[in-house]
Order: structure tokens, then C-alpha cells, then sequence
């Protein structure tokens, strides 16, 4: 009776074991897909990554550009000239002979263009400096 007993539990256990190594089987191949997705979707994050690699390396670019002490140096002796250049033609446009008007409107038409001048270039290079 025991070596019966002893029989059906060998019995048993190769069915178990079987069963076990058919679930094994099946668990590997389902592990299998999942990596070959895994796989594809890595790639497709490190296309993803390369590009905003790329994106970020032309916006540190433009920011250099733009946060450039040479530039800011550039705008401020721009500026320093169109006023310079205002104090001028302004102080040439005052007439300071005797029983006239102190401003001699002939001139002032100049000082009204380089003003003028002077606030399109002021935008041209801050549409450049943005654009860049």
C-alpha cells in the first residue's frame, strides 16, 4: 500500500513538474515579447532624446548669442551715437542772434529724421537679437 501511495506522488510530481515547465515555457516567451517591445520603445526615446539633444544645443547657441557681452556692448555705443548726434544737431538747430527765436526750424527737420533713424535701428537690432 505504501509503495502504491509512493507511486501516484512520483506520478504526481512529473505531471507537476511538467505542468510547471510548460508555465515556465510560456512565461519566458510572454517575457520575450515584452522585451522586443521594451526594445522598440527604447529606441524610439532615444530618437526622441537625440533631437531634443539637438534642440537644446541650438538654444544654448542663440542664448550665447544673445546674452553676449559684445553685443550689449555694440547697442550701448549705437545708442551713445545717435544721441551724441541729437545733442548735435540740436544745439545747431538754437539760432542766437539777436531778436529772433531761439530755434531755427530749418534744422529741426533733422533732429526729428535722426530721432527717427534712431528708433528704427534700436528695433532692427532688437528684432535681430530675437531672432537669432
Amino acid at each position: 500500500m505504501l509503495e502504491l501511495c509512493f507511486l501516484i506522488l512520483t506520478v504526481i510530481e512529473i505531471c507537476a513538474t511538467i505542468f510547471i515547465v510548460a508555465k515556465i515555457v510560456d512565461f519566458e516567451k510572454k517575457v520575450d515579447e515584452f522585451h522586443e517591445k521594451f526594445l522598440l520603445i527604447a529606441k524610439e526615446i532615444l530618437v526622441i532624446n537625440d533631437r531634443l539633444k539637438d534642440a537644446i544645443g541650438k538654444i544654448n547657441k542663440v542664448l550665447e548669442f544673445i546674452t553676449n557681452k559684445r553685443l550689449y556692448q555694440t547697442i550701448d555705443i549705437l545708442k551713445t551715437a545717435f544721441n551724441t548726434v541729437q545733442i548735435i544737431l540740436l544745439i545747431r538747430s538754437f539760432d542766437f542772434s539777436k531778436n529772433k527765436k531761439l530755434l531755427n526750424y530749418k534744422n529741426i527737420k533733422d533732429l526729428v529724421l535722426s530721432e527717427f533713424a534712431r528708433r528704427i535701428t534700436r528695433k532692427i537690432i532688437l528684432a535681430s537679437a530675437n531672432l537669432v
